[in-house]
Formats: structure tokens, sequence, C-alpha cells
């Protein structure tokens, strides 16, 4: 892997010295209390191996048989509905029960599954962390619901316990997760927005976005174009930009391990004492 400009990783550094040692250039967001800058300066540049510029790609349409037997990789995840407010959703999770709680949703192309098929699940579990990737109404195994997509996440996590999570929110999510970080922000610990659809619809209410923040984008996102990201960084007081160099709009996909560490990273230290 090619690092322009930069240092390899180094362990141990958390979630902020990991982002200052892979920048090409990287600054505080207009409204951080550490400086004020240039929207386009609120950038950390990836140079990625393996990035096609192509968008999501599409999963199998058919919800797979939920009885197969897992592999030995992935044999801690539960399977389990949970049910709320007349809702069903269908989730996987792993992990210690004491752990901070990270919530995985999921674009409109994929479902809970493909946390599971990347490897998240597992590797955030390994990490001490506990995992909940759910269905969203209507995909994967989830049916629909008439419950309001700005309500579903609120009533989701206070069915789920006292523990706040870190909501990882890729691409259509945005239309469920912006809502709750605007509206409901004493639900969830952080906020982790991977070019999520609704930043038009919630533009001049992003600013009431309290919670610490992580945006990840794909330079070369065609669906949503990093111009989106660094308004929002720039909107967001303290939100940081992680701009995968040549990724796609599903840049997490393009390199797992480089969002994995970040995202590990933010979690441990939003949920530090």
């Amino acid at each position: 892997m090619r690092h322009e400009g930069s240092e390899f990783l180094r362990p141990g550094h958390g979630i902020d010295g990991f982002l200052r040692e892979v920048r090409v250039g990287y600054h505080e967001p207009v409204n951080s209390s550490r400086g004020k800058s240039a929207v386009a300066g609120a950038l950390v540049l990836v140079t990625l191996v393996g990035c096609n510029g192509a968008s999501e790609a599409p999963m199998e349409s058919e919800v797979e048989d939920q009885t197969t037997e897992m592999t030995e990789s992935d044999s801690t995840v539960r399977e389990e509905w949970i049910e709320f407010g007349g809702t069903r959703l269908w989730s996987l999770s792993a992990g210690p029960e004491g752990g901070p709680l990270v919530l995985l949703l999921h674009g409109g192309r994929f479902s809970s599954k493909t946390w599971r098929e990347l490897g998240t699940i597992d590797l955030l579990a390994q990490a001490g962390l506990r995992v909940l990737a759910i269905d969203l109404p209507g995909y994967g195994a989830s049916p629909a619901t008439e419950l309001p997509r700005a309500e579903l996440l609120h009533e989701l996590i206070a069915s789920l316990g006292p523990l706040r999570p870190v909501v990882v929110s890729p691409s259509m999510s945005g239309g469920f997760s912006l809502p709750l970080a605007i509206d409901h922000p004493r639900d969830i610990a952080g906020y982790a927005p991977v070019a999520p659809a609704g930043i038009e619809t919630y533009r001049v209410r992003l600013p009431e976005i309290r919670v610490p923040t992580l945006i990840v984008w794909g330079s070369a996102d065609s669906t949503f174009p990093l111009q989106q990201g660094q308004e929002m960084a720039a909107a967001i007081e303290g939100a940081r930009l992680f701009v995968l160099e040549g990724a796609p709009h599903a840049c997490y996909l393009s390199e797992p391990d480089l969002f994995h560490r970040a995202l590990i990273d933010f979690v441990r230290e939003v949920s530090a004492p």
C-alpha cells in the first residue's frame, strides 16, 4: 500500500493520531473549536489499492435460508429477531454484552449479511465491542413497517437497554440515522455516517448534530459527490472527515482494513470513561 506524503499506520494512537498519520492534508472543519479552515481542507486522503470506481454492487435479492450452518469463523454470531412497537427486524449480533455497542446499518443494495461477509462483525467483536447489525424495514429479511423512518432507530435503541451505540450508517440508511442524530442525540455515543443519503433534506439542521461524528467518504463517489461530505463536516461542530482516495460510493468495501481500523479507534475514543 502506498501512502502519499504520510507515515505507515501504527497501532495504538487513537483515531485522531491515526487520521493524522495517513494524511496528505488534514484540517479541522470550519466549526471546530480547534481551528478554522476552508471546507476543502477538512480532508484525509488515503491512497487505496484495488479501487475500481464502481458504485455499490448488487447482492443476491433472495434472503438466504436463516438455518444455514455458520462457518467456524463466524460461529459466535447470533441470529435473531428484534421486536418493538409492532416492528420486526432481523439482526446479527456478536461480542461481549458489556462492550461498547456498535449499531451497523446498511445501504440500499445491501443488508446485515454484508457486514458478516466483509468480516466486520467478527473483527469488531474480537476487538471487545458489542456488535448489532440489522436489516432495515423492507430490506434483507425484515418486513416493512408503518413506523416512520425518522423514529425507527429511536424506538429500536430504546428497546435495547441502557447502552448508547455508535451508529454506522452507509448511504440509504442516512434517511434513518440523520433524524436520530439531530432529534435524539442522547440516544447515541457517536455517529459514523458513510456517504449518507439525506444530506440535502437535512442540510439546514446539520449544525444541530451535537455528538462525536466521523464522516467517511470515497473521493471517487459518483452517487453522492465528495463535496457533500465536505459540507457535512463543515456544518457539524467537531466532525472529522475521513476520505478514502479513489474509493467509490461503497468505500468501506474497497479497503476494509483501513475502514475497520478507523471505526474501532473512533468507537474506543468516544466510549472511553
